[in-house]
């Protein structure tokens, strides 16, 4: 079986070597010179946690399950360091408290 693949982000990349792996003939297709330049460049190489989003518990508990299955397949990709985060919650239109927000991730 062939198998076309278009954008070599994570995902696409991923999905990519997983279906070779399984020894079926994959092309992946990307539309910049090397792999991981477009989305996963633009994404500032972060694991998402759901702050840039409609703040509620239900996406930041998305989010945080979505962390954990990421890290499951990428761990050794991630740089965890001292380095301080600091992220703001809308004080207007949000569907969350900065203390569920933090509650969230504990």
């Amino acid at each position: 079986m062939n198998i076309a693949v278009v954008g070599g982000g994570v995902f696409g990349s991923t999905v990519s070597w997983y279906l070779a792996k399984s020894g079926l003939n994959v092309d992946l297709y990307e539309k910049e010179d090397d792999i991981f330049k477009a989305a996963s460049g633009i994404n500032q190489y972060r694991i998402h946690r759901g702050y840039h989003y409609p703040r509620s518990i239900e996406t930041m508990l998305t989010c945080k399950k979505g962390e954990i299955e990421f890290r499951e397949v990428y761990n050794e990709c991630v740089i965890d360091s001292a380095i301080e985060h600091y992220y703001c919650i809308a004080k207007k239109g949000s569907l969350i408290s900065s203390e569920e927000c933090s509650n969230a991730w504990d």
